[in-house]
């Protein structure tokens, strides 16, 4: 070699060198902790795509303007959130041209591009951080940070966060790229609002830009309903968008983060609102909701006093409500439709307070979509019937007084003074109520003037309502001593209430009573709890017995049907003795009055022309009579017409509506459900017609489910005898899986504020989508950019400088040297690039690709002074499958290169100069940088063609693709045939024998060959048996005939 030798040095160290004088870059944002000390789990399969089980946040994660359910990452860089369960792909290949809005798929992606963790490097952390009731969380706390500071939004409280951290993940394939990337992504909500953080690790992005062929980085996110955003990085150069470790934020001031906002408006979460409430509440109501229940029809609920009309503005037009309340067992509302039909019931626990109750029942059960979330609402809040529903024992007093007990019992009684009508407590309560009578005119008879009532409980001071009448029928009423004055419309706030001239007081819930001011008279009627039972006072025993009502306070009792003197003896003996709730009278009583009775009213001259409008109603013929007063005698006859219908209608139940409470059915069958009535002349029919139901008048319903229109089902039953309804909203399950047997009723999702809900589908053979309608198809996932994708078959073969499966698909691995060259040219560094890629590219075998690097390197100038320049190439060739170009890369490339420079031949053209005429070099100035050995070769080619090939390898052929057809595959003589499936064998017999097996290797001797030479060999034997016998037999008879004894032969003469 001519020229001083200079020494040589490493090409590695160089760039060092010329790193280390870079300027200082910026430290970026640091990673949040990961790894097993950061309590992460670990995911990584080695394979070169999978995905990582489905996360599912129980509040849903906002996206675009949808709620999603579910969501997973990939390997290569990406959060996917599916359509369905059984939508998982990986999607090696990010969009080529970004995302538009018109993406398909709904994903988020840190750094989408195809990565490969098949050769045991890299791995992949995750945690999943739920924060729904405020618990504390230092990685959750960070991220809060960041994305108050960025937002510029103090308010913001993570209830759902996910980290994903990829570590030291390689670019496929990661057999021969360099460098590798560690990142992480930060998904985060509160329910209504969702963030993406991506943080890169500083230096940690280190893939090598020029393999990336054809494949580009993608970064941002799409939501698959049209919002959607790239990274600032995708209008950069491509080196750029390969290092987002150095991209500086100009929101947070960090390098290596970048933040996206991935909801397109804010919206209210009722998943979040329920689940906080359901953690509110204790799993079990610990107040007394299994002991009340509403009434079974308005008609009857507007007669039970306990119950009061109200009006809900939360609710539907066109619903009725009544409610009540207690204080120690909560309250009950109940909703009631056009026909008095008793739709729903909810708990209250506090009186007036509805919008705390029906706020979480909204947010459970109709406002968002999840059937589970309203079950657990119900856990907590079970539902409220009528089926146990009794009406309370109403009792009344009216006219001149007329007294009907408890249980039913009728008599008059005409006492003066003031009287306990009921003393009643139970472990929770007590109650007393009391009447004042006073003289009617001028009559021997009295009626009441003034009703008084006390109730107390644990809960619950003692409450006195007094009831005064007042001249022209008026009626001034007292609480607790003070005037109460009824606006209109209101009562004062669920004690008393007002209808026309009915004033009515309920009692905590309890018990009830109502008075009404006619013809300057009281009429009041009571109703009392069951629990208030045996209890007495004028009202009777209350114990369903009538034949002890007239019981005295010393425990003895008239027996019914005393006349009536004995009758008023016995009511004088509830004569209260001292003060009672109404205070002192104003009036001094005489001492002995005794009214008039019925026996001698009787005889009376003119009663026949007073009496006959009465219609032979008792109690007007004697007020009639007594007062002398017609008038007097038709309201007593009216109220006590009244009062009858109001014990009727307390006692009249609608027709029930028996049968299914859930209704299933598949899409385009129909589904027949048989209802019944108690109730024979009851009708059904739809409260709303829909196309898809027919219910006949006999309660015959027919459903052909069409559409996933949401609708509500609510069948109606009418008894036109009492003219009552009731209603059932059964629960309509739909199932549009494509297949009948892929239905999960029992995972179900609510369509719409309706009572209809979407089966679940479970995908089988193959297909995937919502409704399982798509077939699994190689073509569903992207093949490789410009790479054609046959449905039914897969992606055709890679680009033809590429190499792969047509999916994945990169330059192939690399040869890789270096060179020490120099020259006495002056030549630039192009002249030298443009002719040592000449050179390499003349050699016998043409697989140089390119010069990857060259570098002038300075050394010290020669003794003789003459212009030497010493150069470091780098160069890469490519190793292909075929031929011997792989064999003469790992052996005679080193060789060939030092040939080729040493006999290297002038040359000149016009276009680029190329004819750098070089020292000779040594062997000890090429040197190997990557070499690849057959083995490794082997995982980066594969055969393309039928299953089955196998990839063989000769020194002058390379690769090639050999059936196992061709090598023995087959035992025993079978004829091997390679199908699309893969070889398969087919067996022959020969000689007696047949062969069978997946190879033909096993023998099995033919059945009717053995039974042919069994029964052969055995005939043989037979017949040589048969020879045998003859032979013997005929040998035994020559012996006899020429034989003789010796003894005898020697006797004769």
């Amino acid at each position: 070699m001519k020229g001083t030798r200079w020494r040589r040095v490493p090409w590695v160290s160089l760039s060092c060198l010329c790193l280390c004088l870079l300027p200082r870059v910026v430290p970026g944002a640091s990673l949040l902790p990961y790894g097993a000390g950061a309590g992460d789990l670990e995911f990584v399969r080695r394979t070169v795509d999978f995905t990582s089980p489905l996360f599912r946040p129980a509040t849903g994660f906002p996206l675009g303007s949808s709620l999603r359910d579910s969501l997973y990452f990939t390997d290569n860089g990406q959060i996917i959130f599916p359509e369905s369960d059984y939508q998982i792909f990986s999607y090696p290949n990010p969009l080529p041209t970004g995302f538009t809005g018109w993406d398909p798929v709904a994903l988020v992606a840190p750094f989408w591009d195809d990565a490969d963790f098949s050769t045991g490097q890299g791995t992949i952390f995750y945690q999943e951080y739920e924060t729904l009731y405020g618990e504390r969380s230092l990685p959750v706390l960070q991220a809060e940070s960041w994305i108050r500071k960025i937002t510029n939004n103090g308010g913001f409280k993570a209830r759902w966060t996910l980290k994903v951290t990829w570590v030291n993940a390689y670019a496929y394939p990661a057999q021969w790229t360099l460098g590798s990337n560690t990142y992480q992504a930060i998904l985060s909500t509160d329910g209504s609002r969702s963030y993406a953080l991506f943080l890169y690790q500083s230096g940690g992005m280190q893939w090598d830009v020029a393999q990336r062929s054809g494949n580009l980085v993608l970064m941002g996110f799409s939501s698959g309903d049209g919002y959607f955003e790239n990274s600032p990085l995708m209008s950069q150069p491509v080196w750029e968008k390969y290092r987002p470790d150095r991209f500086l934020n100009s929101s947070s001031g960090l390098r290596g983060l970048q933040f996206y906002r991935l909801h397109r408006e804010e919206r209210p979460n009722y998943r979040l609102e329920c689940l906080q409430w359901l953690k509110s509440q204790p799993q079990w109501p610990s107040w007394g909701w299994n002991q009340v229940s509403c009434p079974c029809s308005w008609q009857q609920g507007r007669w039970d006093l306990r119950f009061q009309p109200i009006s809900i503005g939360l609710l539907g037009l066109g619903s009725r409500q009544l409610c009540s309340f207690t204080s120690w067992r909560g309250g009950v509302c109940c909703s009631y439709g056009p026909w008095g039909e008793f739709r729903e019931g909810w708990h209250v626990q506090r009186p007036w307070q509805f919008a705390p109750e029906l706020e979480p029942q909204n947010w459970c059960c109709l406002w968002n979509d999840k059937p589970y979330l309203c079950a657990l609402y119900q856990q907590r809040r079970p539902r409220v019937g009528c089926a146990t529903y009794r009406p309370p024992r109403p009792a009344w007093m009216f006219g001149d007084p007329h007294i009907t007990t408890l249980d039913g019992v009728n008599y008059t009684f005409n006492g003066l003074g003031d009287f306990l009508l009921v003393g009643a407590q139970d472990g929770n309560s007590s109650f007393l109520l009391q009447g004042r009578t006073a003289q009617t005119g001028s009559a021997q008879a009295t009626n009441f003037i003034a009703f008084a009532a006390q109730y107390r409980s644990g809960s619950l001071g003692p409450v006195t309502v007094q009831w005064l009448l007042e001249p022209h029928d008026g009626i001034h009423v007292l609480l607790d001593n003070q005037t109460v004055t009824f606006e209109p419309g209101h009562g004062d706030g669920g004690l008393l209430s007002r209808n026309g001239s009915v004033v009515s007081a309920s009692f905590d819930g309890w018990a009830a009573v109502s008075v009404i001011a006619l013809s300057d008279i009281l009429h009041a009627s009571a109703s009392l709890p069951p629990e208030y039972q045996n209890r007495t006072g004028l009202l009777g025993v209350w114990n369903n017995n009538p034949e002890d009502d007239f019981r005295m306070p010393n425990g003895s009792t008239v027996p019914p049907g005393s006349s009536e003197e004995t009758l008023f003896h016995y009511g004088m003996t509830w004569q209260i003795n001292g003060t009672g709730l109404l205070g002192k009278r104003n009036d001094q009583l005489p001492s002995n009055f005794t009214p008039v009775f019925y026996s001698q009213l009787q005889n009376s001259s003119w009663a026949e022309d007073v009496i006959s409008s009465c219609n032979g109603d008792s109690s007007c013929i004697y007020d009639t009579l007594a007062l002398r007063n017609a008038s007097i005698g038709l309201h007593t006859r009216a109220i006590s017409k009244t009062y009858k219908q109001v014990n009727a209608t307390l006692n009249q139940y609608p027709p029930s509506i028996n049968g299914g409470h859930v209704v299933e059915a598949y899409k385009g069958q129909t589904t027949l459900i048989q209802y019944t009535s108690n109730a024979e002349d009851a009708t059904f029919t739809l409260r709303d017609n829909w196309t898809d139901f027919k219910l006949f008048e006999n309660g015959t319903l027919l459903w052909t489910p069409k559409s996933l229109e949401p609708f509500t089902l609510e069948i109606l039953a009418r008894s036109a005898k009492i003219g009552l309804a009731s209603a059932l909203q059964p629960r309509t399950v739909v199932c549009h899986c494509n297949a009948e047997s892929q239905c999960l009723y029992n995972q179900t999702s609510r369509v719409g504020n309706s009572s209809l809900e979407m089966a679940g589908c479970k995908c089988d053979g193959g297909t995937f989508g919502r409704y399982c309608e798509r077939s699994k198809d190689a073509c569903e996932e992207p093949c490789f950019p410009s790479v054609r994708c046959i449905p039914g078959k897969g992606c055709e073969a890679c680009p033809p400088h590429l190499t792969g499966d047509g999916r994945h698909c990169a330059e192939p691995p690399l040869r890789v040297i270096q060179l020490l060259l120099s020259e006495e040219e002056n030549a630039s560094m192009a002249e030298v690039n443009a002719s040592v890629a000449y050179i390499l590219g003349t050699l016998d075998m043409r697989a140089f690709l390119r010069n990857s690097q060259v570098n002038r390197i300075d050394s010290p100038a020669p003794a003789s002074g003459s212009p030497i320049q010493h150069w470091m190439v780098i160069s890469e060739f490519q190793y292909r499958p075929w031929g011997p170009v792989i064999d003469f890369l790992n052996n005679q490339l080193l060789a060939a290169v030092v040939e080729a420079f040493f006999y290297q031949v002038p040359r000149r053209r016009e276009e680029s100069r190329n004819h750098v005429v070089f020292q000779p070099i040594s062997r000890e100035d090429v040197w190997d940088v990557t070499a690849l050995n057959v083995s490794t070769l082997k995982a980066y080619f594969k055969c393309n063609g039928y299953k089955g090939y196998d990839l063989v390898y000769s020194p002058q052929s390379g690769f090639t693709c050999v059936s196992p057809c061709s090598r023995g595959y087959c035992d025993h003589g079978g004829q091997c045939q390679h199908l699309p499936s893969g070889p398969r064998c087919s067996c022959v017999s020969f000689s007696i024998y047949t062969a069978w097996g997946e190879h033909c290797e096993h023998l099995s001797m033919k059945l009717d060959v053995f039974f042919g030479i069994f029964f052969g060999s055995l005939g043989g034997l037979l017949l040589l048996g048969v020879g045998v016998f003859v032979v013997l037999r005929f040998w035994n008879c020559s012996r006899t005939s020429f034989s003789y004894l010796l003894h005898s032969a020697e006797a004769s003469p």
